[in-house]
């Protein structure tokens, strides 16, 4: 597996799947990678999940609408990350909460 940090995305190509750049290099068990993106509460939720197995994530706040001045500071989703090394236990505990159908 391949890693490039600008996208913080993990590849089985040596192309980055999001920008289409190169440049990739190896991937280390600690190296944060996007998993998933999930509303704010399905977040929460998620997150719980996760630190109560002791598992590193963190959620990079996006809009899903225009932003205006009444919308502005509250992001309606998350870009979720967690290690790479953690990617089998976050997928079992997604499975759990939302289902296998990704």
């Amino acid at each position: 597996m391949y890693y490039y940090e600008k996208c913080n995305f993990a590849s089985a190509d040596d192309v980055c799947k999001v920008c289409g750049k190169g440049n990739l290099r190896k991937i280390n068990g600690d190296d944060f990678c996007y998993f998933t993106s999930l509303l704010a509460f399905d977040y929460e939720m998620y997150e719980s999940a996760l630190k109560s197995k002791n598992i590193d994530v963190v959620g990079m706040p996006y809009y899903t609408h225009a932003v205006s001045l009444s919308s502005a500071g509250r992001a309606q989703g998350r870009r979720v990350y967690v290690r790479y090394k953690d990617f089998p236990q976050a997928r079992e505990a997604f499975d759990i909460i939302f289902g296998n159908n990704s």
